[in-house]
C-alpha cells in the first residue's frame, strides 16, 4: 500500500471497488471465468455463512489454484474487469485536478493492485485499504481479512473482516478538506458515509443499489448528520457528479 497526498489536495474522493470503480464484483467474474462450476459451491456456503465471504473466497481460491488455475491467469482476469468508461473520464479528470484519490474496499490487495497497474491508475490512488493478500510460494492466493476474527471492530452496521466507517473517518478529518466525496453501491458502503458530514461530505450512491436505499430511508425519516446525497446510474453521471462538486468547493452551493 502506498500513500502519498497530492500536494495541496483540497478535494478527497474515496471510492469502493465493486460495483463502484469497476462495474462488477470482481470475485464472482473472476471464478465466472476460471472455474464457473464453483458458483455452486459459493451459494451454497453462503447460505450458511452470511458474513464470511473473505473466508469463502480464500478457499475458493484455494481450489481454483488445485486446478491447475495459475496466477497468471488469475491477473490475467482481473485486467479484463469491466470499468464505465465515465469512470475512466472521472479517474483522468481528479488525476488532472490534483484530487486526494483513495480506496476503502472488501476485495483484495492482489485484485486491487493488478486493476490499478493494468490501468495504469496505481500512481494515482494514495491509499489503498483493504483485505491483505500474497501469493503463497506454490502459486496459491492467499487472502486474509482486515480485522482479524479474533479483534472483532464491534461496528454493527459492517461486515466483521472490515469496518469501512472506522477507516474512513480519520481520512476526514486529517485535512481541512473542501470536499470529501465516497462512491458506493453497496450496504458496507452506508457506515463510512455516516462519517461525512455537510456541508463538505457527500455521498455518491449507485442508484438502485442497496447504499441509494439506506440513505434515501434515512433521509426521509429526517435522520440527523447526513452528508449531501447524490445518485448516479452510470460512470458519466458520477463523472458530472464528481466536478460538480468539485468546482463548488469554494462556495459550498448544494
Amino acid at each position: 500500500m502506498h500513500e502519498t497526498v497530492p500536494a495541496m489536495a483540497q478535494v478527497l474522493c474515496i471510492w469502493d471497488f465493486d460495483h463502484s470503480l469497476i462495474e462488477d464484483n470482481s470475485d464472482i467474474v473472476v471464478v465466472d471465468e476460471l472455474a464457473p462450476d464453483l458458483r455452486a459451491l459459493m451459494r451454497e456456503y453462503t447460505k450458511e455463512h452470511t458474513h464470511s465471504w473473505t473466508v469463502l473466497m480464500g478457499l475458493v481460491f484455494e481450489k481454483i489454484h488445485q486446478r491447475g488455475v495459475t496466477i497468471d491467469q488469475l491477473a490475467q482476469s482481473i485486467r479484463g474487469l469491466r470499468v464505465d468508461p465515465g469512470v475512466v473520464e472521472a479517474m483522468t479528470w481528479m488525476h488532472y485536478h490534483n484530487v486526494d484519490i483513495r480506496i476503502v474496499s472488501d476485495a483484495n490487495t492482489f485484485f486491487i493492485d493488478t486493476f490499478l497497474k493494468a490501468h495504469g491508475w496505481d500512481s494515482w490512488v494514495s491509499h489503498i485499504v483493504t483485505n491483505p493478500s500474497h501469493v503463497a510460494p506454490e502459486g496459491c492466493l492467499v487472502i486474509e481479512p482486515f480485522v482479524p476474527t479474533s479483534l472483532p471492530h464491534g461496528c454493527p452496521l459492517c461486515q466483521p473482516n472490515i469496518c469501512k466507517g472506522a477507516i474512513v473517518e480519520p481520512w476526514v478529518r486529517e485535512a481541512a478538506w473542501a470536499r470529501v466525496l465516497y462512491v458506493g453501491d453497496g450496504r458496507g458502503d452506508l457506515c463510512p458515509c455516516l462519517r461525512l458530514h455537510r456541508p463538505q461530505g457527500v455521498a455518491l450512491a449507485r442508484a438502485e443499489c442497496s447504499l441509494s436505499k439506506l440513505l434515501a430511508e434515512r433521509e426521509a425519516r429526517g435522520d440527523p448528520g447526513l452528508p449531501i446525497i447524490r445518485a448516479w446510474h452510470n460512470g458519466h453521471e458520477l463523472s458530472s457528479l464528481i466536478q460538480e462538486f468539485f468546482f463548488a468547493k469554494e462556495t459550498l452551493q448544494v
